[in-house]
């Protein structure tokens, strides 16, 4: 674990460069010192690096994959990246962060009804 510039908070040193400027961006603007707050922004930064891992993984191995009996299946580390980002989605949400126009989840927008 490393610590904060801002607050001493400690970030986890196995997280890539992207899981680490975001752990210590939302540090420096909110100074979150509470346990479960920390806890939380923790937790995102988890999936963010296990995001960012699966995807390359993906990147590298292709979107498919071929089972033992010659059938196209859909690469298993797809599953961990959704499962991943609604983690990360929930947990910036119980945190009280906005997200960026790029960092939207898939769904309707708030206050629509899905009537045409």
């Amino acid at each position: 674990m490393l610590k904060s510039k801002k607050n001493g908070v400690k970030h986890n040193k196995k997280w890539g460069k992207e899981a680490r400027n975001y752990f210590e961006s939302i540090q420096d603007e909110f100074g979150i010192t509470d346990e479960q707050g920390i806890r939380d922004l923790t937790l995102a930064c988890d999936c963010l690096q296990r995001i960012r891992t699966c995807e390359r993984i993906v990147e590298k191995e292709g979107y498919s994959i071929v089972t033992r009996f010659n059938e196209v299946r859909s690469h298993p580390l797809l599953n961990i990246i959704r499962d991943s980002h609604q983690l990360f989605l929930r947990t910036v949400k119980s945190l009280g962060l906005k997200l960026d126009e790029n960092e939207q989840g898939a769904g309707k927008p708030r206050g629509s009804s899905g009537r045409v």
